[in-house]
């Protein structure tokens, strides 16, 4: 008697849960796409302060552990010469690319970057 009672309970809550009028596909109320979520990452030889990186979404400079925030999955550029010594970005384009990566891991070394080719 118990179990057919418990059972019963438990379907009932599933059905009750599964029965849901909001036929939204999940989308917050205005319809408009989620905001994405940055995640932190660190650049590491010895941790790199003021390095500037670029993402198809986010910029800015690492601060003194090497730590730089970006949307997981994006490529980033890194960059030197771009941040003053408050560490902010400079508004001058001092373009001196180190390097890409195109999928950041937790760490991320001088390694990990994959350098243009001057020709």
């Amino acid at each position: 008697m118990k179990k057919t009672t418990l059972a019963l309970a438990i379907m009932s809550t599933s059905i009750l849960v599964g029965c849901n009028d909001n036929n939204d596909g999940g989308l917050p109320s205005s319809g408009a796409p989620a905001e994405k979520i940055t995640s932190d990452y660190n650049f590491i030889d010895e941790p790199v302060k003021g390095l500037y990186y670029k993402s198809a979404s986010q910029s800015g400079c690492t601060n003194e552990g090497g730590t730089f925030s970006i949307v997981a999955g994006e490529s980033v550029d890194f960059y030197i010469g771009r941040c003053d010594s408050n560490n902010e970005p400079t508004l001058t384009d001092n373009d001196v690319k180190i390097g890409t990566v195109s999928a950041p891991s937790t760490y991320t070394t001088p390694y990990d970057l994959m350098v243009a080719r001057a020709c």
